[in-house]
């Protein structure tokens, strides 16, 4: 258990385990995908379970020696939304350097783990840690009652029942994966009515390896649901070894019932799919409700699309995210009619906690248009460095806080900022450790220019820092007085360590809330050493020599 804090072309990749014996309905092949994510890193809270709960689409979670990353409310909240908890073994080593005896512990241990947490729905369900395994390894997990295994080889299929639980082939979305691969692959799995096993780690921008970047996984997501793909977890896989098929499909409801679900919710546009074809010619916004938060929403317009199965209502209001949405259908009154011209009939249904399309500015500038610059007391106190190639950051008594300003305005008025990331690349290597954490400037102090700055003055001989309560500078200066000149809330932090190798990259996930009053005001952020005692230097949009490590900031918003 990581550890928990209190369709391009047609054709086929040798990935993906074959069913076809219990995946078949009405004589017709159903493909499935499987998403599961390992060592339980925090982006995969963050970021990969809102994103897919938006979609309404499953994956798991393998966790080893719980606790560190999520706190126990977070995975509680993932596991009672329907997404699996499972096994990464105890303490994740690797299986294949032990004896039997070591091998059934380990696997156990990550299960007793699971169980004693309460989340019992995956407790059975192992990846074997770096994919390791040996012969012993199935008889361990057979020993510990283990229901599937799997590891991290894609160079196989399976092309029946499973006769071998514990050795299920998957394939990775990493860094030498790029998304029109896995998309094949999901076409292979439609083509050859597969069931497709994904596994990553990391889902960062910018990328974290091993990882995948935030878009691939919203474009992976998009299209698993734009192809109708069904998203299923390990417990509906071991289900489907005995009894009935019970893959979820997007209808769920009795024949006649046209309801299949609302998804796809975006501003102003909300997509109904229904679980029967309907006719060219029916109309299907006549006797249509749809309230957003229980007060009625007009539609503006009502389109069928290509697929026959869907609708795209465009109404006059806007759908906030979170928003509880309510989509119902008078048969009494409407004219839906599928193929054969039958009325369909529908109920109510309500989605909540709809994540929205998300957008990306990435914002590197170059001397021209970067505005950063770092400010020093002591005998530099009246200095200016904003042609300075390097941002230094420095706790003792030359006191050094560096200012940096992103230019905002690409991003529509009014959005709403869903995730940011400052990067930073550091320019020296030095025998120092500390914490770096970057503030919002406050709108006081909001004069300050990179030609201008110094510690003593925001603009060079003209105006003081807010916080220069005597207007003379000192301590008080330099941009350095909490709610005076910049916010008491930090905007998000980092640590660098005593011999760092010069470009080590630094990513701060910055608050969210900040940065969304910094985008409705933004006066840039300020640099403080908040722990250690020496100093950090960064580069800074000045820096010629690679213009990949200057300052970037990256914001998804919507």
């Amino acid at each position: 258990m990581a550890r928990i804090n209190t369709r391009r072309g047609m054709h086929r990749r040798e990935t993906g385990t074959v069913l076809p014996q219990y995946l078949e309905r009405n004589g017709h092949k159903t493909p499935a995908v499987i998403i599961g994510l390992d060592d339980g890193y925090a982006s995969q809270y963050d970021t990969a379970y809102h994103l897919a709960r938006g979609q309404q689409l499953p994956f798991g979670i393998y966790f080893y020696n719980a606790p560190s990353v999520f706190t126990m409310d977070q995975v509680t909240e993932m596991y009672r939304a329907g997404y699996e908890i499972l096994s990464h073994t105890g303490t994740h080593v690797q299986l294949d350097t032990l004896t039997l005896g070591e091998q059934e512990a380990q696997i156990q241990a990550g299960t007793d783990e699971l169980l004693a947490l309460g989340f019992t729905r995956g407790a059975y369900y192992v990846a074997y840690p770096s994919g390791s395994h040996n012969a012993d390894t199935f008889l361990a997990m057979a020993a510990t009652g283990q229901r599937l295994g799997r590891t991290i080889d894609s160079t196989f299929t399976i092309t029946g029942r499973l006769t071998e639980p514990y050795h299920l082939p998957a394939s990775q979305l990493n860094l030498e994966t790029t998304l029109a691969d896995t998309e094949a692959s999901v076409d292979s799995a439609v083509l050859n009515g597969e069931v497709l096993i994904l596994y990553g780690h990391h889902i960062a921008t910018p990328i974290i390896n091993p990882g995948w970047t935030i878009e691939d996984f919203i474009a992976l997501l998009a299209y698993l649901k734009a192809n109708a793909v069904q998203v299923i977890t390990m417990d509906d896989l071991h289900n489907l070894q005995s009894g009935p098929v019970t893959i979820p499909r997007r209808s769920s409801t009795p024949p006649g019932i046209c309801w299949a679900e609302v998804g796809d919710i975006d501003f102003n546009t909300v997509v109904v799919a229904f679980n029967e074809y309907i006719a060219t010619d029916a109309t299907f916004s006549t006797g249509v409700t749809i309230t957003i938060n229980a007060a009625a929403a007009t539609i503006t317009s009502a389109t069928r699309q290509s697929d026959g199965f869907t609708v795209r209502y465009v109404l006059a209001e806007t759908v906030a995210n979170g928003a509880a949405v309510v989509f119902s259908y008078d048969s009494a009154v409407g004219t839906i009619e599928n193929l054969s011209g039958v009325r369909l009939k529908s109920e109510a249904k309500t989605v909540i906690n709809n994540v929205p399309a998300l957008s990306v500015e990435t914002l590197q500038p170059d001397a021209a248009a970067g505005v950063d610059t770092f400010i020093a007391g002591d005998t530099s106190a009246n200095t200016n460095y904003g042609t300075n190639a390097a941002i230094q950051i420095r706790n003792n008594a030359k006191w050094q806080n560096g200012l940096i300003k992103f230019d905002l305005s690409g991003i529509p008025a009014g959005s709403t900022i869903f995730s940011a990331t400052l990067s930073l690349w550091t320019s020296t290597q030095r025998a120092d450790t500390g914490t770096i954490t970057a503030y919002r400037i406050l709108a006081a102090n909001s004069a300050w220019t990179e030609a201008g700055a110094t510690w003593n003055y925001a603009v060079a001989t003209a105006t003081r820092w807010a916080g220069d309560a005597g207007g003379d500078g000192g301590a008080d200066a330099g941009c350095s007085v909490s709610g005076t000149d910049y916010s008491a809330t930090a905007l998000g932090s980092t640590d660098f360590a005593d011999g760092e190798v010069v470009n080590t990259q630094h990513d701060i996930a910055l608050n969210v809330s900040e940065m969304q009053s910094m985008f409705a005001a933004n006066c840039g952020m300020v640099l403080i050493p908040t722990a250690g005692t020496r100093y950090m230097e960064a580069r800074s949009s000045d820096y010629a020599t690679d213009a990949t490590k200057r300052p970037k900031l990256v914001v998804y918003y919507y």
